[in-house]
């Protein structure tokens, strides 16, 4: 349960950081199933549209989870520029550390680090194959 339910944040900045951490990650994996290749270079997001507008009933699949937190919307961003950069590299954060201060002035702290690396993670899985998510 939500621990922000009963009113208090018993857990401090970092079950805070946890929960918002693990909402970007459901919103990250359900924007990459969306963009998912079927083959013929039909996403799927394209093709639940298609199902949509012929009368399927798959709102609940294009919408999927909230969106994520803003002050996380930068992870997004990081991920959306440096994972076509990275490709099959083997990703240390120091490396992604780097990347970030010098394409956007920003220093990112551990925490950004860490969950920057489960993001690539998600997207490597993708682009292995969509099984894993």
């Amino acid at each position: 349960m939500d621990p922000r339910a009963s009113g208090c944040l018993c857990g401090g900045s970092g079950q805070f950081f946890a929960l918002a951490a693990a909402r970007l990650k459901d919103w990250v994996r359900h924007q990459l199933w969306l963009k998912t290749d079927l083959g013929g270079g039909l996403l799927r997001e394209d093709a639940l549209q298609q199902a949509q507008k012929a009368g399927a009933s798959v709102g609940a699949s294009l919408q999927g989870p909230p969106a994520p937190p803003v002050f996380l919307l930068p992870l997004v961003e990081w991920l959306a520029a440096l994972a076509p950069v990275y490709d099959d590299a083997m990703l240390r954060p120091a490396m992604l550390a780097e990347d970030i201060r010098v394409r956007f002035g920003i220093e990112p702290n551990p925490r950004e680090l860490s969950l920057l690396m489960e993001l690539f993670g998600l997207w490597q899985q993708t682009k292995n194959g969509p099984s894993g998510l």
